[in-house]
């Protein structure tokens, strides 16, 4: 992806400091790493139905949803 939401969480993550005890880096931290996680799973999905397998990414991508 072109936007760059991750990088911009994680930079003010680190202009707050230390993460322990602090709110605000440590969801920034958070975001950016469920961002991650999201992109990876919806990149996964995106494969498995472009190739006929997308059975078990289907699977992956509702349980991460928590659906």
């Amino acid at each position: 992806m072109t936007d760059d939401i991750v990088t911009r969480l994680r930079d003010i993550a680190q202009l707050r400091g230390d993460i322990s005890g602090r709110i605000i880096p440590s969801a920034c931290w958070e975001a950016a790493d469920e961002i991650e996680r999201l992109r990876q799973a919806g990149d996964a999905l995106a494969h498995g139905i472009r190739t006929g397998r997308w059975d078990d990414t289907l699977d992956a991508w509702t349980e991460l949803r928590g659906e």
